[in-house]
């Protein structure tokens, strides 16, 4: 596994699927900006039962067409 693309959440263990908290750390953003970008279809979310999660690799890439703009 690419050590690279993992985040050590709260309790640091390392996850690729983060909770949307961890995700707008990880983007340096608010939750609540976060949630517009979701909202928007900017960014795809994966449902885990009635939990959302984002996968790294998409906040990367969505991180990646914000400073290519």
């Amino acid at each position: 596994m690419d050590k690279s693309k993992l985040f050590y959440n709260q309790h640091y263990r390392p996850c690729r699927l983060l909770t949307v908290k961890d995700a707008a750390h990880y983007l340096g953003m608010s939750r609540s900006w976060l949630y517009i970008q979701i909202k928007l279809g900017h960014i795809r979310v994966t449902k885990v039962g009635s939990a959302t999660r984002i996968e790294i690799s998409e906040l990367d890439e969505f991180a990646d067409q914000l400073a290519a703009s």
